[in-house]
């Protein structure tokens, strides 16, 4: 019996060695699968090492792509800016990309190219970078500065322009808005916040069709940045877009396309720290209303704008009260042949020294009510070539005009004489070319000639 016993607990124990040898083996399975499972997540996971690698490679192929398109625009860019006929060479020599680009002009930029598969925008500035997801609506994000008791303003807000409503978890978030890019006027999505808004900043493209007062009355904000993103190529009104900007000192405006443009009343009006505005390369064709579009901006002290096409538009108030413009730059030669209202255009510019408009077609104008009102800084005024027989009011053209000594009017200028609907010269007696005096309000009419100031 005993015998018998010990045979069986031999055999438990064998039993109870295989039961845990099997635990053991199950065990070491489970755990190795564990480790396979973690070496496929680190290889294959989000975070993985594969997917690591591979975005590895995307972000060198990236980055190379960039540096070819970076080294191009070195040589293209000089004192003027980027030269656009050496970009397009430059850019075509570049290998891996996708399509050779033709006839560039201002008007391409944002210019989005492609480069040994990967998409990248080339803006007007020289700045390069990895083109935006499009697909992405457009937000403007808002966010806290920081409490602030200067300049009127209880917090400081830091107004940010993206593709996608990402907020950035570093910033205190205030207010996020989208489908803005076609709405403008009192409509604008940010108009309660306005007073708050300090610093602006487009960090992806936007491609408004209008910006109709977008930043009127921010007069907290100093600095707006990024404005080469604005795509603006389908952008129809821009009026009040800056109105009351009183804090700006500078604009990068050179980088808005301004080609589809038809309203740019109030642009700039009441921005009164701008010295200086780059616009001379500005498409203003289509503009058709360019009332007030610089009034009251009292520190620009020139403005080059001799290539503008003004053909079809009003101009009423267009430079009144910038008391220290001296220079428009040649505009002798705009189209001027639709324009309907001269009216106060260079009210109170008496910072002004000379202005070319002898040649400017006036047929159709009805109203140069105080045109050169205030212009005290003009010493000669050629308008020989002006027709005035469309117009029912040219009161108070001249007036004010007090360091004008020679003017020169032709045969078309049938408004001289006294009276509302008429207009006189500016105080004194003048002199005609055969030595003839006049008060200024008895030049004879439609008498084609220069005229001296004598006393």
């Amino acid at each position: 019996m005993k015998k018998v016993k010990e045979q069986k607990e031999i055999e438990i124990n064998k039993n109870q060695e295989r039961g845990i040898t099997l635990i053991a083996l199950i065990i070491t399975i489970i755990v190795l699968l564990i480790l396979a499972s973690v070496s496929i997540v680190m290889l294959t996971g989000e975070n993985g090492i594969l997917l690591q690698a591979k975005n590895a490679k995307n972000r060198t192929e990236e980055s190379g792509a960039i540096e070819k398109v970076k080294l191009a625009i070195t040589s293209c860019i000089n004192e003027n800016g980027l030269n656009i006929t050496n970009l397009e060479d430059e850019l075509n020599k570049v290998q891996g990309i996708e399509t050779s680009l033709t006839n560039l002009t201002r008007d391409s930029f944002p210019l989005e190219i492609i480069v040994d598969g990967k998409k990248i925008n080339v803006f007007l500035n020289g700045e390069v970078e990895l083109a935006s997801d499009m697909t992405k609506p457009a937000y403007v994000i808002i966010y806290d500065k920081g409490t602030k008791t200067q300049d009127g303003i209880q917090n400081a807000y830091e107004m940010v322009f993206q593709r996608g409503n990402k907020v950035d978890e570093s910033k205190k978030f205030i207010a996020s808005y989208t489908d803005f890019e076609n709405i403008g006027g009192s409509d604008r999505l940010w108009n309660d916040l306005k007073d708050n808004i300090e610093t602006i900043e487009f960090i992806d493209i936007i491609k408004p069709t209008t910006m109709e007062s977008w930043f009127a009355g921010m007069e907290n904000c100093k600095e707006i940045k990024g404005l080469e993103k604005v795509d603006t190529r389908e952008c129809k009104k821009m009026n009040g877009l800056f109105y009351g900007c009183k804090l700006l000192k500078v604009i990068e405006t050179e980088y808005l396309n301004t080609k589809s443009c038809t309203d740019f009343s109030w642009m700039f009006q009441n921005c009164t720290l701008l010295e200086n505005i780059n616009i001379s390369n500005w498409n203003v064709e289509k503009g058709e209303n360019f009332n007030g579009m610089f009034i009251d901006c009292t520190s620009i002290k020139s403005l080059n704008l001799k290539d503008w096409n003004l053909k079809s538009a009003t101009c009423y108030n267009m430079f009144g009260e910038c008391t220290q413009l001296e220079t428009l730059g040649d505009i002798g030669n705009w189209n001027t042949e639709d324009i309907t209202d001269f009216s106060y255009m260079f009210y109170n510019c008496k910072s002004l020294k000379n202005v070319n408009v002898k040649n400017w077609n006036t047929a159709k104008v009805k109203t140069f009510a105080c045109m050169f009102d205030g212009c005290t800084s003009i010493e000669e005024l050629d308008i020989t070539n002006w027709d005035t027989s469309s117009s029912t009011n040219v009161y108070n053209i001249f007036n004010g005009m007090d360091g004008l000594i020679k003017i020169t009017v032709g045969n078309k200028f049938n408004k001289l004489g006294n009276g509302t609907s008429w207009c006189s010269f500016p105080q004194g007696v003048w002199k005609n070319t055969l030595g003839v005096e006049y008060a200024e309000n008895s030049i004879p009419n439609l008498k084609a000639d220069t005229y001296i100031k004598v006393q």
